[in-house]
């Protein structure tokens, strides 16, 4: 009975805890001999419980010499589907792993700014060419469909955030917008005239709408990624510095839509189209995921964090030696946080 017992409770406790946890992703500059940096030479992951405490669970990647810029082993996007955890960076760094714990390096054609599941797949684009796979170990490098220019002022230029929802991926750049349902297709796909060009961004999806925040054009809201619909915040009519820091908690979204300083003001929304303001004088407009009751932020520049309990109001900040370019939460199901760039 007793054996019985121990068995049952191997086979029905679930793999991750109930209240999930952060996972950090970034890179690691080094020194050559000779003086030069050997930027990004090492990818590295570090998970943590609460943002406070954290520890270290992957540094490598596949490149080992020739490190620059656009040649590295720097992670820069994460996301989980088929029970499996998909980081990817520049050019070919793709590690996996399927507690969060233990990470292993897969070949691929290449890597990316942005990876996300959805529809049964992985997709991990990037200027010229999408990589699929369907499990996260084998990627199949394919063409974008259209002959629109990639290069240049007139070009597409980048994706830098791809975000699933309503079964499509809608996969942005600072200089295109294009919806994909397999990464083979386009359903739309548009580059941007100079005048519409968003500047820096987040994308989020929850509770079937995309919300977009931008630097340059204010905050959107789509349910299929085409046709978007301007967001009016209450009381911020005036504002002509945009915030971008959006996060969805699988409730509700969290929005800072300003960057002015002296406009401290947070807002919250089910359905991503009414807003109401939430928290007037926050202590930072500033976090990028939220989890185990807490927003987050990550100050990569400085490795370090801040964290915020009470919805944003007030917040603390956290020394941790951890370089993060991206920082999410995993709650058991999904991920929790902002797309790539």
């Amino acid at each position: 009975m007793r054996l019985l017992t121990a068995l049952l409770l191997l086979f029905t406790t679930p793999l991750f805890a109930e209240d999930g946890f952060f996972v950090a992703i970034g890179g690691v500059n080094e020194k050559a001999a000779d003086g030069h940096v050997l930027e990004g030479r090492y990818g590295v992951i570090h998970t943590s419980p609460d943002g406070e405490t954290w520890t270290k669970v992957f540094e490598g990647g596949p490149v080992t010499e020739g490190f620059n810029h656009a040649n590295n082993n720097m992670l820069r996007c994460l996301t989980y589907g088929h029970g499996r955890f998909v980081a990817t960076g520049n050019p070919k760094a793709v590690v996996v792993s399927k507690d969060g714990k233990t990470w292993k390096v897969v070949e691929a054609p290449n890597g990316s700014m942005s990876v996300e599941f959805g529809n049964g797949l992985f997709l991990a684009p990037n200027a010229s060419h999408f990589t699929t796979s369907e499990d996260g170990l084998e990627w199949t490098r394919v063409r974008q469909p259209g002959d629109f220019k990639v290069w240049g002022p007139e070009g597409a230029g980048h994706v830098r955030k791809t975000v699933f929802g309503n079964g499509v991926f809608v996969c942005m750049g600072e200089q295109r917008r294009g919806v994909t349902k397999d990464g083979r297709t386009w359903l739309h796909h548009e580059v941007l005239a100079p005048d519409e060009r968003p500047g820096r961004f987040n994308l989020v999806f929850g509770n079937g709408r995309f919300v977009l925040l931008t630097e340059k054009l204010g905050a959107w809201s789509s349910a299929d990624g085409i046709a978007w619909t301007a967001i009016a915040f209450p009381g911020s009519a005036d504002r002509e510095k945009h915030g971008t820091s959006v996060v969805f908690d699988g409730e509700r979204f969290t929005a800072a839509p300003s960057a002015d300083r002296d406009d401290r003001t947070l807002y919250v929304s089910t359905d991503g189209v009414d807003w109401k303001p939430s928290v007037a004088e926050a202590g930072s407009t500033r976090f990028s995921t939220v989890g185990n009751g807490r927003l987050l932020d990550n100050q990569g520049w400085s490795k370090s964090f801040a964290y915020s309990k009470d919805d944003g109001r007030t917040w603390k900040p956290v020394k941790a030696d951890v370089p993060s370019r991206k920082v999410y939460f995993f709650d058991g199901k999904r991920i929790v946080g902002q797309s790539g760039g």
